[in-house]
């Protein structure tokens, strides 16, 4: 007897979902490109998972505002349970839609809001990439 929920097939849906996002299921390394708003702004995350860390500005049950480490806006598609709390710093690991370029929310980590978002920019933009061999 299939699985069902509000008459869709469980099997079906997460087929579906799989479907999807099966280029991103390909890293199943755990490690994503971490970016900042520009790196997102010039397409560095196009058919990707990305982790972003920034904080949040608004939230309206369905989309996220966020500042991103380097003060650029992302907008990210979320579950209408994200606990929003406004200028609280977040990570939050995704998939980018290729045809909105929102990024569909997996996974929000707090990272409370003594974050030093400067530093992380820096992190970003200066040690990543004279360190490529660490990071990749």
């Amino acid at each position: 007897i299939p699985h069902t929920t509000s008459n869709v097939d469980i099997g079906t849906a997460t087929t579906n979902f799989t479907a999807k996002y099966q280029k991103h299921l390909i890293n199943m390394s755990g490690l994503f490109p971490r970016l900042n708003g520009e790196m997102m702004q010039r397409g560095d995350g196009q058919g990707a998972i990305i982790s972003i860390v920034g904080e949040m500005v608004s939230c309206d049950g369905s989309q996220l505002i966020l500042k991103a480490a380097d003060g650029k806006q992302l907008t990210y598609d979320v579950q209408a349970d994200l606990e929003f709390q406004q200028g609280r710093v977040v990570e939050i690991m995704g998939a980018v839609n290729d045809e909105t370029g929102t990024i569909n929310a997996f996974v929000t980590r707090d990272l409370g809001n003594d974050f030093d978002l400067g530093l992380y920019n820096d992190f970003l933009t200066k040690v990543m990439p004279s360190h490529s061999q660490y990071f990749s």
